[in-house]
């Protein structure tokens, strides 16, 4: 390979490792205060919606 696709190769790799080394850094170093889920969340698996058939909410009857 010549010197110059010698030179891109390098390049390209170390941008690339570089950037990949950068969002690591940037995702893992993140404040505590921004980790966390609202405290209320309705997820509505407590919801009583009167289907006891436990046919997955589906209410249309079945012969």
């Amino acid at each position: 390979m010549e010197p110059a696709g010698w030179i891109i190769l390098i390049v390209s790799f170390c941008t690339v490792i570089g950037l990949n080394i950068f969002c690591f850094y940037r995702v893992l170093t993140l404040p505590k205060e921004h980790m966390h889920a609202p405290l209320e969340i309705d997820t509505q698996d407590l919801a009583d919606n009167g289907d006891n058939n436990n046919n997955g909410g589906n209410n249309h009857s079945r012969p």
